[in-house]
């Protein structure tokens, strides 16, 4: 069990929607404009709750302002990168000497650059990507941190698509199945 969230706009192909539902279950094509969150152990679907208000739950399609409630969020996005890498940093110290105030300040500084926005549009580039990649460095027992960060990567995909999509005028949607 668990929450899809499809997005659709003015203008979406057969082929756009096509593409969503052959990837349906797949936690990592926001850029798609489809988020995937398993209910049990997922933090993403914590993050849904956040980003999406509870209007969105309501089994209806409905516009979502993307450009306006951009800053929010990504206070959201930073706040939740800030408490994954804490619980990793907890999980890891208890696992390896030196000073776990270290590594989470490092950790938390490439996350944190990862997060923000630069200029008035979201972008996530393959750079940013690649910062992620390194955390395995910084945190050498990072159990499910991968998956945490997949999850976080997708959102702002999902997020930067609404955005160009509104910013097009193509009147982005979404629909929460859960």
């Amino acid at each position: 069990m668990g929450v899809d969230i499809f997005m659709g706009w003015k203008g979406m192909t057969k082929e756009d929607r096509e593409k969503q539902f052959k990837n349906a279950f797949n936690p990592k094509v926001g850029y798609l404009g489809y988020l995937r969150g398993s209910y049990g152990n997922d933090s993403s679907v914590k993050l849904f709750g956040e980003i999406f208000p509870d209007k969105y739950w309501q089994n209806i399609e409905a516009p979502y302002p993307f450009l306006k409630y951009h800053k929010r969020n990504m206070e959201i996005i930073k706040k939740a990168l800030k408490d994954m890498v804490t619980e990793e940093i907890k999980k890891s110290s208890e696992k390896q000497t030196g000073n776990p105030d270290d590594k989470k300040k490092s950790v938390f500084d490439v996350l944190s650059n990862v997060a923000e926005a630069h200029g008035e549009l979201l972008v996530i580039t393959e750079e940013d990507k690649n910062k992620l990649d390194r955390i395995q460095a910084v945190i050498p027992d990072h159990s499910g941190i991968e998956d945490k960060i997949d999850a976080i990567i997708s959102i702002l995909e999902f997020l930067r698509l609404g955005e160009i999509l509104e910013m097009q005028g193509k009147k982005p949607t979404i629909y929460i199945s859960w």
